[in-house]
This record gives structure tokens, sequence and C-alpha cells, in this order.
């Protein structure tokens, strides 16, 4: 999905988003490839969870060669009130931003506050002179989706998936 900042429907609150702590990064880099495997799994990406943890393992290595220091990676945390209540990755090319992950806690979820830090990222964007921002999404996030779509995110691309043989379809 992308949108052309220009175009992007930024009214509403931000929430403030600052570059995460030495210790915030380590909590953030530990929990990457433990999370990142079963949303691959659950997509059907990868045919078992060994080769899903394989291939989150060597994807963050790609990514990140010089973990927090990689160059052209913005890691921040979101604060309401003061409290962090999640966080966004994104790199940045010379015109655009690509939004790696989004994250809100979960005892912080369903009060708008993934809206609130991507409003504050397109500003930020904005204000580096960016002009688009895309991103990718798992089909069985509807939640995401619907997100995306109100701040006017636009499908770019689809890719479709069926297993065939014996392994059973992933569940949404």
């Amino acid at each position: 999905m992308r949108i052309a900042l220009a175009d992007a429907a930024d009214a509403g609150p931000r929430r403030e988003l600052r570059t995460m702590t030495a210790d915030q990064w380590s909590a953030f880099r530990a929990n990457q490839e433990r999370d990142y495997a079963p949303e691959m799994l659950r997509a059907g990406q990868c045919a078992s969870a060994a080769e899903a943890s394989e291939r989150a393992v060597r994807e963050m290595a790609e990514l990140l060669p010089a973990g927090r220091d990689t160059p052209d990676q913005q890691f921040l945390m979101g604060y309401a009130a003061g409290e962090p209540v999640g966080f966004v990755w994104y790199s940045t090319d010379p015109d655009s931003a690509f939004v790696l992950d989004l994250l809100v806690y979960e005892q912080h979820r369903r009060r708008g506050h993934a809206a609130g830090m991507l409003r504050a990222m397109h500003d930020r964007c904005r204000d580096a002179g960016l002009t688009a921002v895309g991103l990718s999404v798992f089909g069985f996030n509807d939640g995401a989706r619907a997100l995306y779509d109100a701040l006017g995110y636009h499908p770019t691309e689809q890719v479709l998936v069926k297993r065939l043989g014996s392994t059973p379809e992933p569940t949404r």
C-alpha cells in the first residue's frame, strides 16, 4: 500500500514520536524475529515454523546489517500522555519512506494510537522533503487494512497464495 503525502488524510490527533533509547532498541530487536516468524507462517509465506524462524533471522540481518545504526532507518517510540504506547520502524530513500513495522502495545490498542503515530510520521516525512509513504500488510490483518484505508493509503500490489497438497490453508 502507498500514499502520496499530499493526499494523506491527516486531520486528527498525533502521538509524540521519539527516537528509541538503547534499552528500547534492545527490546524491539529481540522481539522482531520472534514476532515476525509466526506472522509469515500464518500468512502462508512459509511451510513450517522452522522455515519461518530461519527466514525471520535472515531478513532481519539483511535489513539491519549495522543494527540500530543502519543508514536510512528510523526507529521511533510513540507516546501518549508521556507513556510509551507503541513504535514505528521505517526506512527512507531520497523521496519516500517505507513502514517496516508499526505496533501498538496490547494494553493501548483501539484508542487511535496507530493512526496518531502514522500522522506524526507523515509530518516528519513531509518535513524531510519526502513525497510518499509505502507499507506492506498481511492479508489477514483486516484491522490494519481498515486503518490504512482510512488514512488514504491505496493498494499498489496484491500477492495471493494457494497451498497445494496436505498442508492446511492458513486460518483467518
